[in-house]
């Protein structure tokens, strides 16, 4: 993603619609919140999931990007907290769990760590994040 796309889809976001609201679907924020991810911008990402996250708390990717856009900056701590919530969310997405594991290594967190890990492949047998951890 080009930072002029980015620039373009983050407007969007910042448009409020009649009723007060973000006139952006949550689906595209966070596609847009994963695409400034991947792209290093970790900051950007977490001020997207975080007003997504004001609007429905529950919203399990947003929990999940917000996590490791966290992690990322170093606050491992609050994306552990983050995803933890992001499973109880949604106890079926490996890649969660996969992220979990990940966090949980990184703190030196080795048994919570193989856990989700194992339970990431449980969900799905071909996750390679979990299998390579």
């Amino acid at each position: 993603m080009s930072n002029a796309e980015a620039k373009v889809m983050i407007n969007e976001l910042h448009q409020k619609s009649d009723n007060g609201r973000v006139a952006v679907t949550p689906e595209k924020a966070i596609d847009l919140a994963g695409k400034l991810f991947t792209d290093g911008r970790y900051q950007h990402a977490e001020n997207i999931c975080r007003q997504i996250l004001q609007q429905n708390p529950d919203q399990a990717d947003a929990h999940n990007i917000l996590a490791v856009a966290l992690n990322a900056q170093g606050k491992t701590k609050a994306a552990v907290s983050l995803l933890k919530r992001a499973v109880k969310l949604a106890p079926r997405a490996a890649s969660f769990y996969a992220n979990l594991g990940e966090v949980e290594r990184q703190r030196g967190n080795l048994v919570d760590a193989r856990f989700a890990f194992q339970k990431a492949i449980e969900l799905d047998p071909k996750n390679a994040q979990a299998h390579n951890n």
